[in-house]
């Protein structure tokens, strides 16, 4: 069984490269609760060179979660 690392913002999923993004974004969203500021994240799209930039602040519904499959 693997995990898989997803950045659930409003409705949209994005599917997360690896633990250490996820922390890393989840970190980010820490602090853009906190701090009441505005800040990008830029999601890596895999298997592109591609980047999806969101933006949160305090009242954006945003998480990471992990999904495990077979």
């Amino acid at each position: 069984m693997r995990k898989q690392w997803v950045l659930v913002h409003e409705s949209l999923v994005y599917e997360l490269p690896s633990q250490a993004v996820a922390r890393f974004m989840q970190r980010r969203i820490s602090k853009a609760r906190s701090s009441g500021q505005v800040l990008p994240l830029q999601v890596p799209v895999p298997g592109s060179v591609d980047v999806v930039t969101v933006l949160i602040d305090a009242s954006t519904r945003v998480s990471v979660r992990s999904r495990r499959y077979s």
